[in-house]
């Protein structure tokens, strides 16, 4: 047991290997507090810490971090004060030779800090790589949270706005490394006066990232990974797999599940507040995903890659993108009047090359809304030539088969790009009764630009 480490001043850590070192094995301890620990200077604290970029085949398997008592066990470890403090449960920086981390718990914290940081894992981060290869979770996955219930990391900003959390942080330069089977989960951010948002995954860097078979959320506990209802102006962003990273990445077979942001701006936001997953850079294959159950009351009024809630968010501009057999469902926005956005997959993906979006299945969006420009979409194809083939979406009807009878503008698939892309065996269901009276369409779909398009042997 290694407990009541503490420098209110400075930085701390349970154990710090440094430079010189290498092939270090930690494993079965247990690293945790037996009283509040009140900051009074910013500084970053871990429980484990490994700088030594010279050295690799660090061994970091079955700790417990986290909580009052031996395995994560007893009250919530609580690091109190209005400074910047940040913390990591295990940071690493190594060298080429692949480090390992595995079995891992980091759960039971209250953390409170006054930190914005959006980059090195935010305020609070359950697992940072920084430098070198490694695998995490990749033999027996690593629990950050729980699976089930709420509130195992709590999280409270207390005057900076806009600071962003995280389950797993990469920002390793070249690294080649793998997250994977890792469970991320009752994760809430509990401030209403101060934005604060949260990420399960975040991969900024790398040369070749696998990302996969992860739970981020819940499969049955609903608002497992929460944000609190927060009314001011910066916008307070939940999002589960985050890559802005260059890397060939493979994001693949991770469940994404019940995410709750209950941001309620006064007036109304337009930013993306809730998100799935999201990929700007790199050459992607992004397949076999489960996104779903992600709900906001946030008056979210922005379009296109602003939507308020969308399930999977494509930006990247590298030819050669493969998404597939992704299922999206149950995405939902409650506000009751404003101009609000659902989007089941946004894609604004490269102009060249062979790009292709087959076989994924959307269905369940819901908006509450009156407004006759709340705009629910299965597919928004923004830029880029692709292939769009086999997929299915069905829209208009909730996920306990209900009709949506709002008036609301839905479109199956919206095809804005000007290049030429091609439609191939889409199935597009948009179904309802007893829908209010008013001026909008629906649309199975629907085509506002430019280009030459092959639109073939589809069900509308």
């Amino acid at each position: 047991n290694i407990y009541n480490f503490s420098n209110l001043a400075a930085a701390d850590n349970g154990i710090l290997i440094s430079s010189g070192n290498t092939d270090w094995t930690i494993t079965g301890n247990s690293f945790y507090q037996t009283a509040t620990r009140t900051t009074t200077t910013a500084a970053t604290d871990a429980a484990i810490s490994i700088t030594s970029t010279s050295g690799g085949n660090f061994v970091i398997t079955n700790n417990y971090i986290g909580g009052g008592a031996a395995n994560a066990g007893g009250t919530a470890w609580t690091i109190a004060g209005s400074v910047a403090n940040r913390f990591r449960g295990i940071s690493l920086s190594a060298g080429a030779v692949t480090s390992s981390i595995q079995g891992n718990t980091i759960a039971n914290f209250n953390f409170t800090s006054n930190s914005s940081a959006t980059t090195a894992g935010g305020g609070w981060v359950g697992i940072y790589l920084t430098g070198g290869n490694a695998n995490i979770g990749t033999t027996t996955g690593n629990t950050i949270g729980s699976g089930s219930g709420t509130g195992s990391i709590s999280i409270t900003m207390v005057t900076n706005s806009g600071g962003i959390s995280t389950g797993i942080y990469c920002d390793a330069t070249s690294t080649v490394s793998s997250i994977s089977n890792n469970t991320i989960g009752s994760m809430s951010q509990t401030s209403t006066a101060i934005a604060g948002g949260i990420t399960g995954i975040v991969a900024s860097n790398g040369t070749s990232l696998t990302i996969s078979g992860n739970t981020i959320g819940s499969t049955s506990t609903a608002n497992s990974i929460s944000a609190a209802a927060y009314t001011g102006t910066t916008a307070q962003i939940l999002t589960g797999i985050n890559n802005s990273s260059t890397a060939t990445i493979s994001i693949t077979n991770n469940t994404i599940a019940n995410l709750a942001n209950n941001y309620t701006p006064t007036t109304a936001n337009t930013s993306s507040i809730l998100r799935g997953i999201v990929s700007s850079a790199g050459l992607n294959t992004i397949t076999g995903n489960t996104i779903r159950n992600l709900s906001t009351p946030a008056q979210a009024t922005g379009t296109t890659s602003a939507a308020g809630v969308i399930g999977i968010s494509f930006t990247s501009t590298v030819a050669g993108t493969t998404l597939s057999q992704n299922v999206i469902h149950t995405l939902t926005n409650t506000h009751a009047s404003a101009a609000t956005l659902v989007t089941g997959l946004y894609y604004s993906g490269a102009t060249t090359g062979t790009n292709t979006i087959a076989k994924n299945f959307i269905h369940s969006l819901s908006i509450s809304s009156t407004s006759a420009t709340a705009t629910m979409t299965g597919m928004y194809v923004a830029a880029g030539v692709a292939n769009y083939q086999n997929n299915m979406i069905r829209l208009g009807v909730d996920a306990s088969g209900s009709s949506l009878t709002n008036a609301i503008v839905i479109v199956g698939i919206d095809k804005q790009a000007s290049a030429n892309n091609n439609f191939y065996h889409n199935s597009i269901y948009i179904g309802g009764s007893s829908v209010s009276s008013a001026a909008v369409n629906t649309l199975a779909f629907r085509r506002v630009s430019t280009g030459t398009d092959n639109v073939l042997n589809n069900i509308f």
